[in-house]
């Protein structure tokens, strides 16, 4: 028997499901602004000028709409492997045309454990040197190491704990980032 989709166990899997999907998939572009702002501004006399200001907006808006737009949407979206997605299920697609792919697909593969690896770190610790401004003495690398080693122990509590959670981090930062 199919369950009610209007019952409030779906309802509330909805949201759970959702608010993960927030963290996953929306997860580093919303925390991109912590460290971008920051390296846009990080002229020699620390005041950017206007030129600069418009130049960096426009790289940020480009790159944003081109990646999404050509990469995510027309590719990515449109490329399957019987249901698979990602990098190695195009690779798959692809092998038999052109068997140089294998390097290209090694070289993303890499890139992206790579930056599954170091955005964390590098994102939780733009967000504690932001705190910095407050209060100038805060020790910034007991403090990442904590929050590091705290989010490495609830990852054992499964995905869907972790995902509410983080999903509901997301959309607070995206409410205060509209």
């Amino acid at each position: 028997m199919e369950a009610d989709k209007d019952s409030p166990g779906m309802s509330r899997f909805s949201t759970a499901f959702s608010a993960a999907a927030l963290a996953v998939v929306f997860g580093s572009l919303g925390t991109s602004p912590l460290y971008a702002v920051r390296s846009l501004a990080g002229t020699a006399s620390g005041n950017p000028d206007e030129l600069l200001v418009y130049g960096g907006l426009s790289c940020i808006f480009w790159t944003l709409t081109l990646l999404a737009t050509i990469k995510y949407v027309f590719v990515s979206l449109e490329a399957g492997n019987n249901g698979e997605g990602g990098i190695f299920a195009l690779f798959t697609l692809i092998k038999s045309k052109a068997p140089w792919a294998a390097l290209l697909t090694m070289t993303a593969g890499a890139a992206f454990l790579a930056d599954s690896v170091i955005m964390p770190a590098v994102t939780i610790t733009s967000s504690i040197e932001g705190f910095r401004m407050l209060k100038p003495s805060l020790p910034v690398f007991p403090i990442v190491l904590i929050i590091i080693t705290v989010l490495f122990f609830v990852q054992q509590f499964g995905v869907n704990r972790t995902g509410r959670f983080s999903g509901t981090v997301m959309a607070v930062w995206f409410g205060i980032l509209a």
